[in-house]
């Protein structure tokens, strides 16, 4: 249950997080290890590192595009009752520049 409902996590970048986490523990653990050396060689522990600093930046977008997703809605319809009438009077006069183009677009 590491990545459930509960911790508010995107499913998404849970196992990404994992992996990274999985990936440094696997590098600190080959490094104490001589045994392993041909896995000391590989850059594990970088893309462990990688691995979870990616997934720690997408939480916080993905934080602060939730929080702005509850204004967002409210915001838009604002936006377009505001600027309905001059983006149809900018359509108006773009096709008063062309009369040809309104009668094609206005007629069936």
């Amino acid at each position: 249950m590491l990545c459930s409902d509960r911790l508010r996590w995107p499913r998404s970048t849970c196992p990404i997080n994992v992996a990274g986490v999985a990936l440094t523990l696997l590098a600190h653990w080959s490094s104490a290890h001589s045994s392993s050396s041909w896995l000391s060689d590989l850059p594990v522990m970088n893309i462990g590192s990688a691995l979870f600093t990616t997934g720690l930046i997408a939480i916080f977008f993905e934080y602060v595009d939730e929080a702005d997703a509850e204004v967002r809605p409210e915001r838009l319809r604002k936006v377009l009752v505001e600027e309905a009438p001059a983006t149809r009077d900018a359509v108006v006069d773009g096709f008063a520049f062309a009369p040809d183009s309104l009668r094609n677009v206005a007629s069936p």
